[in-house]
């Protein structure tokens, strides 16, 4: 949905160009994909919500007002792309991050490159980090200044557990991005069905996915067709 500047929410066309100060959101069960007029990308969750304060060639500000938004920033870019959420500011240092907003916190996952994390008071930058790939930052202003950024290791196997990451990742090597965390796993990713694990009273199950090119595919003994990295298949259930 589209909130322009009359203030109301409508449903966004699928080619509309989106402008400064416009505001986007996502349902419950919907994603929404942006390209920005400097080629970045920016992708949300369902029940997501952003504004965009800045979109030229100079300056990109994302308002990250609630959800887990994806960005994949044009490391070719003029612009210098930020994202806000609260007190909390994410500055790309050629980049692809997600960004968790929560009511007063954020999480930050780097999977390209680096991210600068500031934490501001009014105008005054009271802390900041630099954020590696393969690095998740959990930010919260409310603690102590030595626990206001505190970083862990992630890997890109457990983050492809999640299909928000594994559907990321799908979109990225059908735009030939770089890969970032993930270029040296072999790819494996099942979009279809959505959930690792599931409950059904049907008597068939599609399986789709991607892979390497080159890969051998076999599910329940059969070979699968291996489509320069694509496969699908059928599963009859026999109760």
């Amino acid at each position: 949905d589209l909130k322009g500047a009359d203030g109301n929410w409508a449903e966004i066309a699928e080619n509309y160009e989106v402008k400064a100060s416009e505001s986007i959101r996502t349902n419950i069960g919907t994603k929404a994909t942006l390209e920005l007029p400097d080629k970045s990308i920016v992708r949300l969750n369902e029940n997501s919500e952003i504004k965009f304060a800045e979109l030229g060639m100079a300056d990109i500000i994302v308002e990250q007002i609630r959800g887990t938004v994806f960005h994949r920033v044009n490391d070719q870019s003029t612009a210098i792309y930020r994202v806000k959420t609260k007190n909390i500011e994410f500055t790309s240092l050629g980049t692809a991050f997600n960004v968790e907003a929560g009511a007063s916190s954020a999480n930050l996952i780097v999977t390209e490159n680096r991210v600068k994390v500031k934490i501001y008071n009014n105008d005054e930058i009271v802390n900041m980090r630099t954020v590696e790939a393969g690095t998740r930052a959990e930010i919260n202003p409310a603690l102590p200044m030595d626990q206001m950024i505190k970083t862990t290791s992630v890997a890109a196997s457990d983050l492809l557990a999640i299909p928000w990451y594994a559907w990321n990742l799908e979109a990225d090597i059908k735009a030939n991005f770089f890969l970032g965390l993930f270029a040296e796993l072999t790819k494996l990713i099942i979009s279809e069905p959505a959930q690792g694990e599931l409950t059904t009273d049907q008597d068939k199950i599609k399986i789709k996915g991607q892979t390497d090119p080159e890969a051998s595919i076999f599910i329940v003994g059969k070979e699968l067709d291996n489509n320069n990295g694509y496969f699908h298949n059928v599963i009859e259930i026999r109760f």
